[in-house]
């Protein structure tokens, strides 16, 4: 049986829209809801995991420093609101 415990993490620049997006993937509990980049209609598929999901979005003009980043990362494993800048 494959291993599917490891974090998959995407960093995607959206220069449309100006932003920083941060996603986290190997989702077991906590899929994308409608409207976001990856949403699918939620179905977990075959090893029971949903698409990335976002966990951050910042402006390219008012990136965070890395004490924020970090500080905001730490949350990211809950299923909370992810923090806009």
């Amino acid at each position: 049986m494959e291993d599917h415990r490891q974090e998959d993490w995407a960093y995607l620049i959206d220069l449309d829209a100006g932003t920083f997006e941060v996603y986290k993937g190997s989702n077991s509990s906590e899929p994308p809801v409608p409207g976001e980049r990856f949403y699918d209609g939620n179905d977990p598929g075959s090893i029971g995991l949903y698409p990335f999901k976002l966990k951050a979005t910042y402006r390219l003009g008012d990136m965070p420093s890395s004490d924020r980043f970090i500080s905001d990362s730490e949350g990211w494993e809950m299923d909370e609101e992810c923090p806009k800048s």
